[in-house]
């Protein structure tokens, strides 16, 4: 389903119907309501990393658009973007860019990538308060993973590391078929970045003793490896398994959902 709808200050100074202000920023800048709303459940929209490199994110996307109220005093456009980044400073993202009128942002965690970006215009030519700003946030879950191997190589660059989560049979190492397509892009990745060298990491939740754990992740890196040397052509040296069980937890392992969270596979830089 996509919402789109549009206000023009000549029609109306209220918040056009439909729309609202995002669950992540809560509180708007003051002086402003909403013109434009767009909200669709898959889209892709260019963000940056903390770097300044441009990658394509995918997810539920949504675009809401501020205008000035008529007779308000605004805010400058860079006082904008500095107001949603501290928000997200709460969260502590994982990356971010600031440039003048715009700022990136990303947060993420095992289950979720949220990605934002907050651009201000200067509709009157003036620096010390923009007519609209625009707010652009995806929101990408990683527990039901489609990834690229684009999305792979950016998430490295940005951050050093990425967790995949390729699904093994209960208590063992036996990669699931559900598993090809990350194993797929995992490959396509490495062997187009043939220079960069990752460790696979393998994570468990803490069901069970450590010491099985340990075990189990370490052979879980190890049919990672395996299977994308044999089945994909990967060069084996661009790839060490470590085994790490519950030792680096995401989330908590105190309900099913944290715990499925934590068994995972990371991709680390060496």
């Amino acid at each position: 389903m996509i919402l789109v709808a549009v206000c023009h200050v000549s029609m109306c100074q209220a918040d056009i119907e439909g729309s609202s202000d995002h669950p992540l920023f809560p509180t708007r800048v003051p002086g402003y309501y909403i013109g434009k709303y767009e909200s669709t459940p898959f889209d892709v929209a260019i963000m940056r990393t903390r770097t300044g490199v441009e990658v394509e994110v995918s997810g539920k996307k949504t675009v809401i658009e501020y205008v000035r109220k008529e007779n308000e005093k605004g805010a400058s456009a860079s006082f904008v973007a500095l107001n949603y980044q501290a928000a997200l400073k709460k969260l502590k993202p994982a990356s971010e860019h600031f440039e003048n009128s715009w700022y990136w942002g990303q947060v993420k965690n095992a289950a979720s990538e949220i990605w934002v970006q907050v651009s201000g215009w200067y509709g009157n030519g003036s620096t010390e308060e923009t007519d609209s700003y625009m707010v652009t946030i995806v929101e990408k879950s990683l527990m039901e993973q489609v990834i690229s191997a684009a999305d792979i190589s950016a998430n490295i660059k940005a951050t050093g590391h990425i967790a995949l989560y390729i699904l093994f049979d209960t208590g063992l190492a036996t990669i699931k078929t559900e598993s090809k397509q990350a194993l797929e892009q995992i490959a396509a990745m490495l062997k187009k970045e043939p220079a960069l060298k990752v460790y696979i990491v393998g994570h468990t939740d803490n069901q069970g003793n450590l010491e099985s754990n340990m075990k189990l992740s370490l052979d879980r890196a190890n049919a990672v490896v395996n299977e994308l040397v044999t089945k994909y052509a990967v060069a084996a040296n661009q790839m060490m398994p470590k085994g790490v069980a519950s030792l680096s937890p995401v989330s908590t392992n105190d309900t099913e959902e944290g715990r499925k969270m934590n068994r995972r596979v990371e991709l680390v830089k060496i």
